[in-house]
């Protein structure tokens, strides 16, 4: 699960929780007799509302991702490509794990901090650098980068610089988004996107396309400018709620046991996302990564509009219980129209659609076309994942992740010496699919609950039900 959609998920359930004895808060109770309805697809309309609201914020970042690639495979070698997909994937892992979770932790606790939200927010964007450049350090010094960074101290350091940044970068979209201004991410996204491709655009007119430092460079660029603009608008928002009450107390335990479940499904997710570009490079070669790396982002990041639909649904229900039902039924019918048609259009349009890239990148048509051919029972695990969050129960969700990770790694590592780049894009499809039929029955039970009202939601302040049971 990616960290931004995470985040949105504890920011929706966050408001309404069970009250103690009751572990499913996913119902609304029956309106009473005579009782009268005045919206019965409100929910149905919030959650195709807000979904194309986000899902139009995925697909302009992914078409502007989509032509920084042709423009990029144009211009330059197959083999540049490749370094730099594994040096960016590197960093994205690093960043996600050193940033301690901090991006789900204040959207959970920081709307309700009050005066101690700037001393939060400091600490956090201290913790976080220093976090990722030991990380860095110990990911050099290993030689778990394959020698792709070593080009010399400065380069090294630069790598080690650029996944502070990133992961300051990622903190920044928690606390803007727990402090109100969740729009700002996705307009941060689309700056970031544009500034990169006009990066390499740049590059490719001056010639600088022998190199793949330079192309790294387009990455961690934009991430510097946004981290500047971003930080200091947290920060300013921060100072703004000095000396204001502090709403609800936060046990220590609380904390501790949301962040070290969320943080480990966070980094097994991450695992699974930014790992294999790194295997291949290291068992493969440079080349090959490049063309294993373009339709390996895109069929994972189309699982991106997928999530829209369930962070949709989790916001709905959660800032409306009545309307949980109709949610749940207008996200399933969504998730079932864009898994399969993106299923569809994906596997038959592999070839063309990498074509645009450059001749080379249709090796990587089967990497692409096993990832879309898993989409359907993407959804299905995503709609279990919203279920486990919406209930408290991440641990479950956890194993489930350490289950996919086992199965994608062992699977790749065995796969690539017989089918080559295509092996990481089969144990995914495996991987999907086997769990997926395994949580199936329950999702299918916890849907037909929901939709018939069968339990009860209460509604209490947030964080107020975490807190209602004595530490």
């Amino acid at each position: 699960m990616s960290l931004a959609f995470r985040g949105i998920f504890c920011h929706g359930w966050m408001r309404y929780a069970p009250s103690p004895g009751r572990a499913r808060p996913l119902r609304t109770p029956p309106e009473p007799r005579g009782a009268v309805v005045t919206c019965r697809t409100g929910g149905a309309v919030a959650v195709g509302r807000t979904a194309t609201t986000l899902m139009a914020s995925t697909i302009g970042t992914s078409v502007m991702g989509f032509a920084f690639w042709i423009i990029v495979a144009r211009w330059f070698p197959a083999e540049v490509v490749g370094r730099a997909s594994a040096l960016i994937a590197s960093m994205t892992l690093i960043a996600s794990v050193a940033q301690l979770n901090l991006v789900n932790l204040f959207v959970r606790f920081l709307p309700t901090a009050g005066g101690k939200t700037m001393r939060w927010v400091a600490a956090g964007f201290t913790a976080v650098p220093i976090t990722a450049g030991l990380l860095g350090i110990v990911f050099l010094g290993l030689r778990l980068d394959g020698g792709l960074a070593g080009g010399g101290w400065g380069f090294a350091t630069l790598f080690v610089a650029a996944a502070a940044l990133a992961a300051v970068s990622l903190v920044a979209d928690g606390v803007v988004t727990s402090l109100g201004r969740a729009h700002w991410v996705p307009l941060k996204n689309l700056g970031a996107h544009a500034v990169k491709l006009g990066l390499a655009v740049l590059l490719g007119v001056v010639g600088l396309t022998a190199t793949y430092h330079w192309l790294f460079l387009t990455w961690v660029v934009p991430i510097a400018i946004s981290v500047a603009l971003v930080v200091a608008a947290a920060l300013r928002l921060a100072h703004t709620r000095r000396g204001t009450p502090q709403t609800s107390q936060v046990r220590r335990r609380e904390v501790a046991s949301f962040v070290g479940a969320e943080y480990v499904t966070g980094i097994l997710a991450n695992v699974v996302t930014y790992v294999p570009p790194v295997l291949v490079a290291q068992a493969l070669g440079a080349e090959h990564t490049a063309y294993f790396y373009v339709p390996w982002t895109m069929g994972v990041g189309a699982t991106a509009l997928l999530w829209n639909i369930v962070t949709s649904f989790v916001v709905t229900a959660s800032s409306d219980p009545s309307q949980a039902p109709q949610a749940l039924r207008r996200a399933v019918r969504l998730g079932a129209v864009i898994s399969a048609s993106g299923a569809l259009v994906l596997v038959l349009g592999a070839k063309p659609l990498l074509s645009f890239v450059g001749a080379g990148y249709v090796q990587g048509a089967g990497v692409l076309g096993l990832v879309a051919a898993s989409l359907p029972f993407t959804a299905v695990l995503l709609l279990y994942s919203a279920f486990c969050v919406m209930r408290r129960r991440v641990w479950p969700l956890a194993a489930l992740q350490a289950g996919a990770v086992f199965v994608l790694m062992g699977m790749s590592w065995w796969g690539m010496p017989l089918w080559g780049a295509n092996a990481p894009g089969l144990a995914y499809l495996v991987a999907q699919a086997g769990f997926a039929l395994l949580v199936l029955p329950r999702v299918v039970r916890t849907y037909r609950e929901t939709v018939q009202r069968r339990e009860e939601w209460l509604p209490v302040s947030a964080p107020a039900a975490a807190l209602a049971e004595p530490a």
